[in-house]
């Protein structure tokens, strides 16, 4: 099954500082649920009017899903400056 992410953790060093953030993006999945929900309504009426023309928008709606869901497991490592004042920025999407 295909999850959406869940934690995105954010890493920042330079020399002197480190700082660690977890930022829970599962907190999020529920409010676009009840959203979708809410919106089912006008999408449903929106398919019957664009169907005749060939337009999918559901189909849209899904390949934004496969978007979301692929970007698990990507891992960003920025690494900027010199020696003497370098700064370390890390983001893993889990």
């Amino acid at each position: 099954m295909k999850l959406p992410p869940s934690v995105i953790t954010l890493k920042v060093h330079d020399g002197k500082h480190r700082i660690s953030l977890w930022l829970p993006v599962v907190i999020l999945w529920p409010l676009l649920l009840l959203a979708a929900v809410i919106l089912m309504p006008l999408a449903l009426i929106a398919q019957l009017i664009l169907l005749p023309l060939g337009v999918r928008p559901f189909t849209v709606v899904a390949a934004l899903y496969e978007i979301v869901v692929f970007t698990r497991g990507t891992m960003v490592d920025v690494v900027s400056g010199t020696d003497d004042k370098k700064t370390i920025v890390k983001i893993k999407i889990v």
